[in-house]
């Protein structure tokens, strides 16, 4: 009785771990996809067998990168019912934005962690999601370096000077050039908070160690690299300052 009472214990123990997904940038989520789009579920198929992906029949609102497609694989159960923590569902006419990346099989899937649930989030994060992807579209340029750039330094101490300040956008986004050394050669703000912020962080910019984060050891990179790098307002709250950080 007593293996019991523990098995049954373990078994909602273990159920009930929250998925974690790590804090990311709008810019990061981009990068690091083979296709990004705002979109609507239309049709979800059963789960074939014990396979823990079931397919979803989508419309495209607007594509900001990769291919057009006529539907995804979402981890999870077609059902609603919850295999692990991971798992998601959603109903048809949900509307969300899919950052999906494709299998060694050309499959695109998505998970919890690779979606911003429209339906589920205020009208200014929506707004907000969709400006931010509309800059990267735009500015995103084919010739940019596969190196993942990471800052290695004291940048979030830097960020600091900036607490308390009271900014009308939440974002701003900035293309940093490289020399072949990882040091920063230019700072272009393509969409900024205004001349003074924007020189002052063009100055930390370059004044912060710069690293591939897929490859720290590397040394010398192809010269005029380039990086589309995102600083985000955050307002100030009944317990604390208005900041500046990267996520």
């Amino acid at each position: 009785m007593r293996q019991i009472v523990l098995l049954s214990f373990l078994l909602v123990y273990s159920s009930s771990f929250a998925c974690i997904c790590g804090t990311t940038s709008v810019i990061n989520r981009y990068n690091h996809s083979d296709f990004v789009a705002d979109i609507t579920i239309v049709k979800n198929y059963p789960n074939e067998g014990n396979i823990n992906f079931y397919k979803s029949d989508i419309k495209i609102n607007q594509l900001f990168k990769g291919r057009t497609l006529k539907s995804i694989f979402v981890y999870g159960r077609s059902d609603g019912q919850i295999g692990n923590s991971c798992s998601i569902f959603f109903p048809v006419g949900t509307n969300l934005i899919a950052y999906s990346n494709k299998d060694d099989k050309g499959i695109f899937t998505i998970g919890r962690c690779s979606n911003v649930n429209l339906d589920q989030v205020t009208t200014s994060q929506v707004k907000y999601e969709i400006a931010a992807l509309n800059h990267i579209t735009s500015n995103a340029q084919k010739d940019l370096d596969v190196v993942q750039f990471q800052e290695n330094s004291d940048l979030r101490e830097r960020l600091k000077k900036f607490n308390g300040l009271r900014l009308d956008q939440n974002y701003a986004l900035f293309q940093i050039e490289f020399n072949s050394d990882f040091t920063v050669k230019s700072v272009i703000a393509i969409n900024g908070f205004g001349d003074l912020i924007d020189k002052d962080l063009s100055s930390i910019f370059k004044e912060v160690i710069w690293i591939d984060g897929e490859n720290p050891s590397r040394k010398e990179i192809t010269q005029s690299s380039k990086l589309l790098f995102g600083i985000y307002y955050h307002p100030q709250t009944e317990d604390r300052k208005s900041f500046l950080s990267f996520y």
